[in-house]
């Protein structure tokens, strides 16, 4: 419930949290949160026969996320579907 006051919607609709973490930096006095999101299969892809999941990408980092002033990272992994023939 928390998440989906604080962050986007449309992440929520389609990502699930799977992983929280804070990572010290050199730039900051106070560590980054890095919330790790795996993309939702869509539905109606898992019972076509023409995608097939080839398990995730390299992930997207949104880096310009503050949350209370805190620097936040949103670590998002979306899945490789190639289309089969």
């Amino acid at each position: 419930m928390l998440a989906r006051m604080v962050l986007p919607k449309e992440v929520l609709d389609h990502f699930i949290i799977v992983k929280i973490e804070y990572v010290d930096t050199k730039t900051y006095d106070e560590p980054e949160m890095h919330i790790h999101f795996d993309e939702n299969m869509n539905v109606e892809l898992l019972s076509d026969s023409h995608f097939e999941s080839k398990g995730f990408i390299a992930p997207v980092e949104v880096t310009d996320f503050p949350i209370r002033d805190h620097k936040v990272v949103l670590v998002l992994n979306t899945e490789r579907l190639p289309y089969l023939e």
